[in-house]
């Protein structure tokens, strides 16, 4: 993916280095990350006034699978929206840095791109303790950023500047509990990582959520970080007999999680959040292991709306693998951002804010209003695992 991505980018004569999620099952593979840590990407060759997108990621480290997928997204829409004239004329000049998934990388990489390239809007970052560090500034400095992927509530508490195209963690976490009390199921339990800020946020949000819609929590259970055997929690969890298992968990642990509480007699309904996209690729000899399972995400590639079916076929063209939901939300940020800089008549940072505020936006994963705190309220899809592979099984909006 990232091959065919940087050679796309190279051809367009600019120095570069590019741009892989929280749903794809992609592995991390540094031997194709990039040798620089910065991409510049215009595809106008127009000398006059551009509009200059930032753009900050982790291409390179543990979690550069998100980042790359992410900016990969956002890089496609960058391309179409030059070919199509750009954004009220300009053509848009994206300029990219690599913070490795580094708080203090991303507050020096944010800096130099203030500082070097002037920056309009930015968008990033991917992962939420950096993306928290960097809204802190970019609000400070008057600038629209919106994080594509950033889920942690605190992102968009640091000011009125910082905006996000994915639903948070206590959304996505009541979403499934309303699902689950939606289908008729009255109890559940929990298992999740009391280490992660991401598995307890969900974990918060759906118990208070389920008990608040009449779901008994019969067992609340958790693992640390480094915890690779459940069957005590699971055992507990077994005997209070709950209909279903909320797993918070990101999908190599959740891959872990489903063997051990199938070879522990559970037999109800085992659910998530989106921290499960990418559970098949834990099992590649056997892809029905894992079905059953229902997870919320952000969009799906088997969800037959023309515009969802027009990016994949697009995405599988350009980079020769199916597109992450990260790489969704990377794309629909910088159409968001060129509608609201477009209802803006200018690229003025406090007008394009304002323009953001009060924008609706129909995407690829979903169609969205913010709410008071620049969160978006978004419909969230349901995805189950049949016959080896992920199936649409009902999009949902949420009633904040």
């Amino acid at each position: 993916m990232q091959k065919k991505f940087f050679a796309l980018v190279l051809a367009g004569a600019m120095a570069l280095t590019a741009l892989t999620a929280c749903g794809g099952g992609n592995d991390t593979d540094d031997s194709k990350a990039p040798a620089d840590d910065s991409a510049a990407v215009d595809d106008s060759g127009d000398t006059g006034d551009t509009f200059r997108l930032g753009g900050l990621a982790p291409l390179t480290g543990s979690v550069s699978v998100y980042g790359v997928s992410a900016m990969n997204g956002v890089e496609m829409a960058v391309k179409e929206i030059n070919e199509a004239g750009g954004i009220n004329g300009q053509q848009i000049e994206f300029n990219v840095l690599d913070e490795k998934g580094d708080v203090t990388e991303a507050i020096n990489a944010y800096g130099r791109l203030v500082a070097d390239h002037d920056i309009d809007a930015l968008i990033g970052d991917v992962t939420s303790k950096p993306s928290i560090s960097v809204a802190q500034r970019a609000n400070e400095d008057g600038i629209p950023m919106i994080t594509p992927t950033g889920t942690a509530d605190a992102i968009t508490e640091q000011g009125e500047t910082v905006f996000r195209t994915c639903f948070t963690d206590s959304y996505q976490g009541r979403a499934m509990a309303s699902y689950v009390a939606g289908k008729g199921y009255t109890s559940a339990a929990v298992l999740y990582d009391n280490s992660d800020d991401y598995s307890v946020a969900l974990y918060n949000a759906f118990t208070e959520e389920a008990k608040s819609q009449g779901v008994e929590i019969t067992a609340e259970e958790s693992f640390g970080a480094t915890d690779s055997d459940f069957k005590a929690q699971l055992t507990k969890i077994v005997a209070t007999n709950p209909e279903v298992l909320y797993v918070p968990a990101y999908y190599e642990t959740n891959a872990l999680i489903l063997r051990q509480a199938q070879e522990t007699g559970f037999k109800g309904l085992v659910t998530g959040g989106d921290g499960w996209d990418g559970i098949l690729s834990q099992y590649k000899d056997d892809p029905t292991g894992a079905d059953g399972v229902i997870f919320s995400n952000h969009y799906s590639l088997y969800d037959e709306d023309e515009k969802v079916q027009n990016f994949v076929s697009k995405y599988k063209e350009t980079y020769g693998e199916d597109p992450t939901a990260f790489a969704a939300l990377g794309y629909d940020s910088a159409y968001l951002l060129k509608q609201a800089v477009e209802e803006a008549g200018t690229k003025d940072k406090a007008a394009v804010v304002e323009a953001l505020k009060g924008i609706e936006f129909a995407g690829v994963t979903g169609t969205f209003k913010f709410d008071e705190k620049r969160n978006p309220i978004k419909t969230v899809s349901y995805v189950i695992v049949q016959d080896g592979k992920y199936q649409l099984d009902s999009k949902e909006g949420v009633t904040e």
